[in-house]
């Protein structure tokens, strides 16, 4: 075989140095905490991660900034104790317990100031809106920070590296996005997205940390660096986050990504034989369809269990809302005591989610050879190019020819949500039941189609198109867009989280503080005594 690029050979490197290990070596204080009390935490964790669908990789990252804000925004803290937000990631099992080293406290603390001090610095309000934006933006870049230091992605980002190299010249932005360092970064961005499912405040670490490489060791003149050019730092992030063309080269990479993954997939389990297998093709060529079919066994686990926890959500989500919302208004404003609506408002959305999650099919042979194809190519550029030999233009079309479609595409909503209202008017719902009817449908469509990702995720075959799917696509579409706005928008109105996060998490765990120390005085007077 033909000498692989660099980016490969980073990529083993990578792998052939293990991973970095926090846990305390034998002798070295560790961090200790009770399990009864730590039972608790975790209960309530996993009850406020039901509400909140997230990728399972971002949960620790999550749960970072959750406890950052609590501490910053809602307990009015200038200065956050890195001591109690380990102990908090480790009490809802994010990080071992007895396994850590007392010295990482320290560590984490240092990572904590430093923004802290940028804050200090900025003069931010808590009592602004705009200004509590930039707060919350400021804590999502140190909770990717804190994860960053917790779980290095060395490997992750050499598998972007990898892929960037391999894919980079695959994608062809139009004119209209400045050429050079603007479009690589566009491109990083969506492969870094489709590859690592990063969230936008993993994203925002990365550009932070690329604008600022110093950042990482900070002192006054970078703190006082940042501040001043804070406002035009944050718009260019979050203009090349949410840039225009970012779904479109999304959909462009997502469609590659399962290839690096399953080289990754190969590494990981094939530790010592890194170099062996690469130079190996007939024998990489079958280690990458079993790696394949050991991730489709992940895949089918992971989408049940996805499924069930989203079920689980949108049961409690609905019975709240049809007994303390629906059917008091239909009683009172309507004097509507018909059932029926009741019971398929109550019941529909959670059938219609299993029915989304449960019936995805895993792709077959076909795809897997296609798969086995594509890495001979990631790691033989010479090769003839059958998978990345393609260009992709995503592009934005002229505005006549957009505003055609628009309307077209409008209609279609029109089609779409007016034919479900007349069928539930036909069954007796008010014009509130079909507004939740029609919420519920949009969203947990979108979430099933999020959840369908997971299998999505693994096809690098061309779509095969028939009449069924156009037919489909057309009345799906506007259903799924309209669940997609409304998703990005649920975690500013998210009634549960609101209430988990500013009414019930901070007393519960200043409640779990308490306990904790009152068992730790036990423990030292217990001590005393033997």
């Amino acid at each position: 075989m033909a000498s692989y690029p660099q980016s490969v050979e980073k990529l083993i490197t990578s792998y052939e140095k293990p991973l970095p290990n926090l846990e305390a070596l034998p002798g070295v204080p560790r961090i200790k905490l009770n399990e009864v009390i730590s039972k608790l935490a975790y209960v309530y964790e996993k009850v406020r991660n039901s509400i909140d669908f997230r990728e399972e990789h971002l949960l620790r990252r999550n749960a970072i900034e959750r406890i950052l804000r609590r501490r910053y925004l809602v307990e009015n803290r200038k200065l956050i104790d890195a001591k109690l937000l380990v102990h908090e990631l480790i009490r809802a099992r994010y990080l071992p317990n007895d396994k850590l080293p007392e010295s990482l406290i320290p560590i984490v603390q240092n990572y904590i100031d430093r923004y802290l001090s940028l804050l200090d610095h900025l003069q931010l309000h808590r009592t602004s809106p705009e200004d509590r934006k930039h707060i919350g933006w400021i804590l999502s870049v140190a909770s990717a920070d804190v994860e960053e230091r917790l779980s290095p992605t060395t490997r992750e980002d050499a598998l972007v590296e990898v892929m960037y190299g391999t894919l980079r010249n695959n994608i062809v932005l139009p004119d209209e996005v400045p050429t050079g360092q603007e479009q690589d970064v566009l491109v990083y961005l969506a492969m870094h997205r489709a590859l690592l499912k990063s969230d936008e405040a993993t994203l925002r670490y990365h550009l932070f940390t690329w604008a600022y490489p110093t950042w990482r060791n900070p002192d006054h003149k970078i703190t006082e660096e940042v501040r001043t050019h804070f406002a035009s730092l944050v718009e260019g992030i979050e203009r090349r986050i949410n840039h225009p063309l970012s779904e479109r080269m999304l959909s462009i990479c997502r469609r590659y990504a399962i290839s690096f993954i399953t080289l990754a997939d190969v590494l990981r389990t094939n530790a010592g034989q890194e170099r062996t297998l690469v130079m190996n093709p007939d024998l990489m060529d079958e280690t990458v369809r079993k790696a394949m079919g050991d991730r489709v066994k992940l895949v089918r686990t992971r989408l049940r269990r996805t499924t069930v926890r989203s079920i689980v959500y949108i049961f409690i989500t609905k019975m709240f809302l049809a007994l303390l919302v629906e059917l008091p208004i239909e009683l009172l404003f309507f004097r509507n005591h018909a059932l029926l609506p009741l019971y398929i408002n109550a019941t529909f959305h959670p059938v219609l989610m299993a029915f989304i999650g449960l019936s995805a099919v895993v792709p077959g042979k076909e795809n897997t050879e296609r798969v086995v194809l594509a890495v001979r190519e990631i790691l033989n550029p010479s090769s003839p190019r059958q998978v990345f030999g393609k260009k992709h233009r995503p592009r934005r079309r002229r505005s006549v020819t957009n505003f055609v479609f628009t309307l077209a595409y409008l209609a279609t909503f029109v089609l779409s949500f007016g034919g479900i209202a007349w069928l539930l008017l036909s069954l007796q719902f008010t014009w509130i039941s079909i507004l939740i009817f029609l919420f519920f449908l949009s969203v947990i469509s979108f979430f099933g189609m999020r959840v369908r990702l997971v299998v999505r995720d693994l096809v690098i075959l061309d779509r095969r198109e028939n009449l069924f799917m156009l037919l489909l696509d057309f009345f799906s579409l506007p259903i799924l867009r309209v669940g997609r706005w409304f998703s990005k928008k649920i975690p500013k109105f998210n009634l549960f989280s609101f209430i988990l996060d500013f009414i019930i998490e901070a007393p519960f765990k200043i409640f779990v503080e308490v306990v904790e120390e009152w068992f730790s005085f036990l423990r030292e007077k217990r001590d005393e005594i033997g």
